[in-house]
């Protein structure tokens, strides 16, 4: 967050004073490297810190630093837990620190006649896994997360909302962010939904470009179920297909074929189908969550369910929609399996 904030405010022309940033770069890395004359070696920046202070540029031993420290934690799985670690242990002084930093910050935007709130985004929060991770770091560090001292916007996983979860009382204001309607509730086409999506699209990348036609491009949007992610997604894989066959554009065969690929990926991650696809059918005909009977509702067995529709929503196996009211449908690649046409069959007949 630091970081990326000092890189935004320099590339607008408005740098933040490098003894601000250092205070937090230096201090995050003497608290999360066991040895300072240990992190000063591994970091290497000695001489790239004689040169800042010669030069007097602002930021550039600092931002380096952070960067440097960015490429320890993500290149390796013990560096983000030693890390991890560090930090939990020291979480009230970086709290301080950071909000020192963000007071700086606004002071900066003050001092050039701009308006001084800011609003942070922290996105990709929601891709923590496994959700007993996602759960420690917004229930343990909550208190810490909803104290910084700027307005900030944190993605968190969805299943975080879900029952017995529920980060609302740490939090306050907890928004839930549907997919996008590609199909109403009762299965008929929403042609505003899909419009929305390709009106979205059309604003990441020229269509006409990529794809042979308007109606491939509504094709992906709707077999994206609504969300934006996995549509993105979707034209990635239909690319590559294309460009595997050496077509110059993305044609409705690469699309399918990306759509296909999905499907397959979802056989595989939900086994046994056996139980899965039951599961789903029944999800799709009705639109709700998964229902065990009350015959069935121990303490164990209501827990298990839980977590069983937690890992469906996890894995977007199924996606949420609201409106009136909050839904629930299968994704729907997975409704072009076989697997799944034969649980609805049985469904039905039931």
């Amino acid at each position: 967050m630091v970081d990326e904030i000092a890189r935004q405010f320099d590339g607008r022309g408005h740098p933040v004073n490098e003894a601000a940033l250092s205070e937090v770069a230096v201090w995050f890395a003497e608290k999360t490297i066991s040895k300072t004359t240990e992190w000063k070696k591994e970091i290497g920046l000695t001489a790239e810190a004689e040169a800042s202070a010669k030069t007097g540029i602002p930021g550039i031993f600092s931002l380096k630093l952070l960067a440097r420290l960015k490429s320890m934690i993500v290149g390796s799985e013990q560096s983000r837990k030693d890390i991890r670690q560090n930090v939990q242990n020291y979480a009230t002084e970086l709290r301080h620190r950071v909000n020192d930093f963000l007071d700086h910050a606004r002071a900066v935007l003050k001092d050039a006649g701009k308006p001084d709130r800011l609003l942070i985004v922290q996105d990709n929060l929601d891709r923590i896994r496994p959700r007993e991770r996602a759960w420690h770091l917004f229930e343990s560090g909550g208190e810490m997360l909803a104290d910084i001292r700027a307005d900030v916007v944190y993605t968190a996983p969805l299943v975080l909302n879900l029952a017995p979860l529920d980060i609302g009382p740490i939090f306050g204001n907890v928004f839930t962010m549907p997919n996008v309607k590609v199909r109403k509730r009762d299965g008929s086409a929403h042609r505003a939904g899909v419009d929305s999506l390709v009106t979205l699209l059309g604003k990441r990348l020229s269509l006409k470009a990529v794809f042979r036609s308007g109606s491939v491009v509504r094709y992906l949007a709707e077999m994206s179920g609504g969300s934006v992610r996995e549509l993105l997604r979707l034209v990635s894989e239909a690319q590559l297909e294309a460009q595997v066959s050496h077509k110059p554009k993305v044609d409705m065969k690469s699309a399918r074929a990306a759509v296909t690929k999905k499907a397959v990926n979802f056989t595989r991650l939900l086994m046994p189908m056996s139980v899965y696809f039951p599961i789903l059918a029944e999800i799709h005909r009705t639109k709700g969550a998964y229902q065990i009977s009350e015959a069935e509702a121990t303490t164990e067995r209501v827990a298990s369910a839980r977590e069983f529709f937690a890992e469906l929503i996890g894995n977007e196996a199924v996606l949420e929609y609201n409106g009136d009211d909050s839904w629930y449908d299968v994704h729907p690649a997975i409704r072009e399996t076989g697997p799944f046409q034969d649980a609805l069959a049985k469904t039905s007949q039931a």
